[in-house]
């Protein structure tokens, strides 16, 4: 599984890493494949969460960023 199909399953995963702490690692890894950041404030908050865990960094596979000026 490489990406989600529908915003609702990731919402799904997103759930489940705060209810499954044991899982969380596998998660966060799934999460983190696929980041689209379209605001400037979500750039601080994603350089903070893979700062933070560094398998975060090592996951992203694709980083898009639409930030308007």
């Amino acid at each position: 599984m490489t990406e989600f199909s529908t915003w609702r399953e990731r919402t799904w995963f997103n759930s489940l890493v705060t209810l499954c702490k044991a899982l969380q690692y596998d998660i966060e890894v799934l999460l983190y494949r696929e980041v689209i950041i379209t605001r400037c404030r979500s750039v601080v908050t994603f350089c903070r969460a893979v700062a933070k865990r560094n398998h975060r960094a090592t996951a992203v596979e694709r980083l898009l960023i639409y930030v308007a000026g």
